[in-house]
């Protein structure tokens, strides 16, 4: 019995130690922008200013940020899984090689923010706006994407297996070397679109050949189309050519 009274007041004392370690956390997060390395998981930061913060390596998972002004905000190895960032503003935030895994990102604004190498799997990110970021090998494995803007976005080396882009804009971003298999393209936008050695299975390209003009990316069929297309543009030439020579001889002889 007293084994057990002593357990109870030690859980006690640990677990009052540790709320008063997060409240200190969030203490210096006000007062001085600062936080690197701390825990804060599950904390309620809806709708605070943290533009410019340093909470790089921090503990933030679970935390709300729905609504929260991020912009320029330092996040680079922080840990977000499952963390609530809806309609927050993230603009040109570090986010390089953070933890983001099953987080909440619709609506977000991230342009210009640095996801390389972060770990995005199964976020859902609705109508996120990820114009001009870097997501350089960044792991996007089934994650929500409806409708999310990538334009101008680099996403070499990312993988988006499963992944769900219906209705998303990837006008003019870089796709190199970025792995698309069984992911969802159906009316996505891809023109202009920069691509080398994109990987795609038979069910994606097909996708990819109804789409606004896929560049680089064409399945057999459309390949078939183009080939057909150019042929016939050559031959038209090389009728036109044949019959300026006839008239030039005939005029010739005269």
């Amino acid at each position: 019995m007293m084994n057990a009274n002593l357990l109870g007041l030690w859980l006690c004392l640990f677990s009052l130690t540790a709320f008063s370690a997060d409240k200190q956390a969030l203490t210096d997060l006000e007062k001085l922008r600062s936080c690197p390395g701390c825990d804060l998981r599950e904390a309620d930061l809806q709708g605070k200013n943290l533009k410019g913060v340093n909470l790089s390596g921090a503990n933030l998972e679970k935390a709300n940020f729905n609504n929260a002004y991020m912009e320029k905000i330092n996040l680079i190895g922080a840990n977000l899984s499952n963390a609530s960032l809806n309609f927050a503003n993230l603009t040109g935030a570090k986010l390089k090689g953070a933890n983001l895994n099953g987080a909440l990102l619709n609506g977000t604004l991230l342009i210009k923010a640095n996801l390389e190498s972060a770990n995005l799997q199964e976020v859902k990110a609705k109508q996120a706006n990820f114009s001009l970021a870097i997501l350089r090998g960044a792991y996007l494995y089934q994650s929500e994407l409806l409708g999310a803007n990538f334009y101008r976005a680099d996403l070499s080396g990312a993988f988006l297996k499963s992944a769900n882009l219906q209705r998303a804009n990837l006008s003019m971003s870089i796709l190199q070397h970025t792995d698309f298999d069984n992911a969802d393209l159906s009316d996505a936008s891809v023109v202009a679109a920069e691509v080398a050695d994109m990987s795609v299975n038979e069910s994606t390209q097909k996708m990819l050949a109804t789409t606004r003009r896929p560049f680089g990316i064409l399945s057999p069929v459309a390949e078939e189309v183009e080939a057909s297309e150019e042929e016939e543009s050559e031959t038209e030439e090389a009728e036109e050519g044949g019959e300026k020579t006839e008239e030039a001889e005939a005029e010739a002889s005269e």
